[in-house]
């Protein structure tokens, strides 16, 4: 089995995978899609956080909902 160096691991700290970008999307049709560096240094959110533990924290800030997010490096 080979590396997927596409998406990030349960691991990877937001100062490793900082210039990937992160995409989020709600049902109920808001998104986001920017920079992960960019949207942690934007929320105050320290680079030695766990990717993962935010994508399981994310809420949308239009409906309250809970959106889908992908970390990719294109």
């Amino acid at each position: 089995m080979s590396a997927n160096y596409e998406r990030p691991k349960p691991i990877d700290t937001i100062h490793y995978r900082k210039d990937c970008i992160f995409r989020i999307r709600c049902g109920c049709g808001h998104f986001v899609v920017e920079p992960l560096g960019q949207f942690a240094t934007a929320r105050g959110i320290p680079a030695s956080t766990r990717i993962y533990r935010i994508i399981d924290r994310l809420k949308c800030s239009k409906c309250g909902g809970c959106p889908t997010a992908e970390v990719t490096r294109y």
